[in-house]
């Protein structure tokens, strides 16, 4: 067999990657953007050395497209793609979930047959993006990772805190424990949403937090 016939046979690796302005927090190690990109670089490593081709798709108020290629010199592309995505990124505009239109992005260059890593908070996500994810998994293999900080799904500890997303200022006065009960049942409830909307579809899902080793969980989360 030729090396062009060879390449074709090779498996497609996609990583579709989320980095909408809610990614760009973190309150332990880093950032949840930060931690989603390292676990698309390991993803693609892996992938490479694997022999398999690595294409992607990147979204926060852009979308950024690689179709599928082989050789070390694809997961560079990927990365550099990240890094400059992450300085033109808009992160201070309103929150609109790009996540729909990462996947529908996904499903014009995805051919059947990939193996698709999806990497997400998966937060504010409706309908459009669970019927897309659904499409995509009828003729790939699809593995979501969810990236959490522990601020999301804890409160912080009893005290009256001040929060700005630069303009505007709201308070959160979590000396009540019924207040704190209620703001981890929040976190909670739409967690086992993203959990069971991913079990319908038979994806299976990996949730990591920014404090969490990362390595071991994508690698369980590959196998």
């Amino acid at each position: 067999r030729s090396s062009a016939a060879s390449d074709v046979y090779k498996r497609q690796v996609f990583v579709l990657l989320d980095l909408h302005a809610g990614m760009f927090f973190g309150t332990k190690v880093a950032f949840k953007s930060v931690i989603a990109a390292n676990i698309a670089a390991i993803i693609a490593w892996q992938a490479a050395q694997s022999g398999d081709r690595i294409g992607g798709v990147i979204g926060s108020d852009s979308i950024t497209t690689l179709p599928a290629k082989s050789r070390e010199k694809s997961v560079l592309q990927l990365l550099n793609a990240i890094i400059q995505h992450d300085k033109t990124g808009k992160h201070d505009v309103p929150y609109t979930p790009p996540l729909s239109r990462i996947l529908a992005s996904g499903l014009r260059i995805i051919k059947p047959g990939s193996l698709v890593f999806v990497i997400s908070d998966f937060m504010g996500e409706n309908n459009p993006c669970w019927k897309s994810l659904s499409k995509l998994r009828e003729h790939n293999d699809v593995v979501a990772f969810g990236v959490y900080d522990q601020l999301e799904a804890n409160a912080p500890s009893p005290n009256c805190y001040a929060y700005t997303d630069g303009e505007s200022v709201v308070t959160l006065n979590t000396q009540q424990r019924s207040t704190r009960e209620q703001y981890s049942a929040l976190f909670d409830e739409r967690f086992q949403e993203i959990a069971s909307m991913c079990a319908r579809y038979r994806i299976p899902f990996s949730p990591v937090f920014t404090d969490d080793n990362i390595l071991d969980i994508v690698q369980c989360g590959i196998l």
